[in-house]
């Protein structure tokens, strides 16, 4: 935090009044004149760069308070943006809380509702009753359906195999007739 020292208004009115004066001694036009004159005795020439120093000393002082000022516009400004969003935020809190009591009770008086808890049984039993029907209804399609499916399809195979197996009796049929897969071969007739 900055001191109070700093900011206080006499304080920066006397730095603003030091550096505007130009007959103050560390001016930079009077230092500039001070340091072209080349006859100065050596005591001269270190007060010279002594006060070039507080010079410089006292304008990096001025910037610094300078960025301090502007630090605390700063930090002023986004507390009082932040404090309007916490605001906002807080209303919209409570706008939410005031629905969400609103809704409760609302929930609290259709639950009272009389007959609501018998509706709620009978639709229960009847979802119940449902999906045991379901379930014995494709308890029923498995003996029904799929056995007898199954049965079908293996007594087709062996009825298939059998036919190939009593075939080969009639395969002199076959041949005559020129069906494909008779087993016998075709003779060319013989020129002669």
């Amino acid at each position: 935090m900055p001191s109070p020292v700093l900011k206080s208004p006499t304080f920066l009115n006397k730095m603003n009044l030091e550096f505007d004066k130009t007959d103050s001694p560390i001016a930079p036009g009077n230092m500039r004149t001070k340091e072209s004159s080349l006859m100065m005795p050596g005591s001269e020439l270190e007060k010279l760069l002594l006060e070039r120093l507080l010079l410089r000393k006292e304008l990096k002082l001025k910037s610094m308070q300078e960025k301090l000022q502007e630090f605390d516009q700063d930090a002023v400004t986004l507390k009082e943006k932040h404090s309007k969003e916490v605001q906002d935020l807080q209303s919209q809190l409570e706008e939410k809380d005031d629905i969400i009591s609103r809704l409760q009770e609302e929930k609290l008086a259709l639950e009272m509702t009389p007959g609501l808890n018998l509706l709620r049984c009978i639709l229960q039993y009847i979802l119940i009753i449902r999906l045991g029907f379901l379930d014995f209804s494709q308890m029923l399609l498995y003996p029904l359906y799929v056995i007898p499916q199954r049965v079908a399809e293996k007594t087709c195979f062996l009825l298939e195999l059998l036919f190939i197996k009593f075939c080969p009796s009639r395969s002199g049929a076959k041949a005559e007739s020129g069906l494909p897969g008779s087993g016998a071969r075709k003779t060319k007739p013989k020129k002669g």
